[in-house]
């Protein structure tokens, strides 16, 4: 090969190494642009984590604030409910106790006790009977209306 041609040559490759030089810088310098832009993704990706998980946050705490409102306006409507039936009670039975007072005043004498029949304990008078029905009764709604009020409670907590 003749000094011309292998300078030829070899001027050819040293152009050939600059272009792959150029192309070389202009690829990191491309690569730098994707890792910056890849870097800001990665901010606006995380901003956007945050800013979702705070308005999941906000919308929870809506949700328990309404739940909790829901739960004690129930509880309120139950316990009022309750309340009124217990006072209907109540009265309903002060009317029977009105009614086996003046009953009792209108009968001539006492009513015979039975000598010979079973006696479980000392005999009661009737109005007193009555009392302690009633009580029973309205002990047996307050239960009902405790348990009400719990299950409520429990189910506003799950």
């Amino acid at each position: 090969m003749s000094s011309e041609k292998l300078y030829e040559h070899l001027s050819y490759l040293n152009d050939a190494i600059t272009g792959l030089e150029d192309i070389i810088i202009q690829k990191e310098g491309h690569i730098e642009e994707l890792a910056r832009q890849l870097a800001n993704a990665e901010m606006e990706a995380h901003a956007i984590r945050k800013e979702s998980e705070d308005f999941a946050n906000r919308i929870s705490r809506d949700a328990q604030k309404h739940i909790e409102k829901e739960v004690h306006s129930r509880v309120t409507a139950t316990l009022a409910a309750e309340r009124l039936a217990m006072k209907e009670e109540l009265e309903k039975a002060h009317r029977q106790v009105a009614e086996a007072k003046a009953s009792k005043g209108k009968k001539s004498a006492d009513p015979q006790i039975d000598l010979f029949g079973q006696v479980w304990g000392a005999p009661q008078q009737p109005s007193k009977v009555a009392n302690d029905q009633n009580a029973l009764i309205l002990a047996g709604k307050l239960d009902s209306t405790i348990d009400k009020v719990q299950r409520l409670l429990k189910e506003a907590g799950a």
